[in-house]
């Protein structure tokens, strides 16, 4: 409770520096009656994106009744700390007290979370489903957690088709299925679009023998040509990406079998783990894989599984499981 209270203070004390700094230039020194009304509007503007966000299920107002009683003089004493010496007046309190309730029953997540993802069939189920969830944590007796629908694929209707999610380090998914990673198109975009704004200002900044009406009208006819451009780029970019790099992919894996589709989950585990080794980002990914196999007929399976012994050292162990299993 305390660290995303903490955490998002800081966040609203950042932009009201940042506020400033843009306004005033420097918020040292700064008179309290300047800075009051921007404190003010930073604050209810929190607030008000908070009150947007939904409720999640399962955490009604009785909880965030349940979390201001419990917890109202440690969220003042946070209060305090954070924006000690500022000009806080009983309308800024109230709401800044409201924001530490909402954090823990409204839709928003912090990079701290946990995801828990559950693949496999019910006991009535006919098709395998796949449900991801992000852990938030645990308060007042209560979990914070929501469904994520884009990681989240359930068969219905017979009508099936194939999936390849990816969870948490998704970059060598994204390049594997799209020929680019996502932070790629993104620099791409940015490129552009940047590329496209300097156009525009060096025919502003030319000296143009024309008169000013004459150069409005060229700068208009350049602008409404070359923004349209980039979606058009954009459009025709995910076109290709997805008839010659997804499709096939997606076509091919539904055709495969299990053994070969456990094979290229380890695959794409393992080059992740290899990027991460070859690159300075922290390896988050890495060692063994455990693979396993869900089938309706034949249950969970493991395909490859480590031991935190060696194997070849430890054949007794084997005997004896193999023994046990044979007398049930």
């Amino acid at each position: 409770m305390t660290f995303n209270v903490v955490a998002y203070y800081n966040r609203i004390l950042k932009d009201m520096n940042d506020t400033i700094g843009r306004t005033f230039g420097d918020v040292v020194g700064m008179d309290a009656g300047k800075m009051k009304p921007i404190f003010e509007a930073v604050v209810d503007r929190h607030n008000l994106d908070l009150r947007d966000r939904r409720v999640l299920d399962g955490l009604d107002k009785g909880f965030e009744g349940n979390i201001r009683r419990k917890f109202s003089e440690r969220i003042e004493e946070i209060r305090e700390h954070v924006f000690h010496g500022l000009p806080l007046s009983n309308a800024s309190t109230g709401k800044l007290s409201d924001i530490a309730v909402m954090l823990h029953s409204r839709d928003i997540f912090f990079r701290s979370t946990s995801g828990v993802v559950i693949a496999g069939f019910g006991s009535k189920d006919l098709y395998p489903s796949v449900g991801t969830n992000e852990i938030g944590g645990f308060i007042c007796g209560r979990l914070k957690a929501k469904r994520l629908k884009g990681k989240s694929v359930r068969i219905e209707n017979g009508v099936i088709e194939s999936s390849i999610i990816p969870f948490a380090q998704e970059d060598m998914v994204a390049s594997f299925m799209r020929g680019l990673n996502h932070s790629v198109n993104t620099s791409i975009m940015n490129g552009l679009t940047e590329m496209g704004e300097n156009i525009l200002k060096s025919i502003e900044e030319v000296s143009l023998r024309s008169d000013s009406e004459a150069k409005r009208v060229l700068l208009e006819m350049f602008s409404s040509k070359i923004r349209p451009l980039f979606g058009d780029f954009s459009r025709r970019l995910d076109e290709h990406v997805e008839k010659n790099h997804v499709q096939p992919i997606m076509q091919m894996v539904s055709a495969l079998p299990k053994d070969e589709l456990a094979e290229m989950a380890e695959t794409l585990v393992s080059l992740t783990a290899f990027k991460r080794r070859m690159t300075h980002t922290p390896e988050t990914v890495g060692g063994p894989v455990d693979v396993a196999v869900i089938s309706k007929g034949d249950g969970l399976v493991w395909v490859k599984r480590k031991h935190y012994f060696p194997k070849e050292l430890n054949h007794h162990f084997f005997a004896n499981y193999h023994r046990e299993n044979r007398h049930e």
